[in-house]
């Protein structure tokens, strides 16, 4: 399982945790989504999936998508 590093943007997490996936052919949804989640150190978007319980992973990049366009615009303000 992977997990996000501290100083990993939540955009190169979503990339290197689905380029890991990609190898595993016998995950379904939900496992994918339950890993996915576990990996996150970030309270917000964790509480995100928490809340919103997505059932397919094109539910899941939706709302972490979101989070990830929120985190960019964030660091280009900067």
């Amino acid at each position: 399982m992977s997990h996000k590093n501290p100083s990993e943007s939540l955009r190169d997490y979503i990339k290197r945790y689905f380029a890991n996936h990609n190898n595993i052919t016998e995950l379904d949804d939900r496992d994918v989504i339950d890993h996915f989640h576990q990996g996150l150190h970030n309270i917000k978007p964790w509480r995100k999936m928490f809340e919103s319980n997505p059932l397919t992973v094109f539910d899941m990049m939706a709302i972490i998508n979101k989070h990830a366009n929120m985190e960019d615009a964030e660091l280009a303000h900067r």
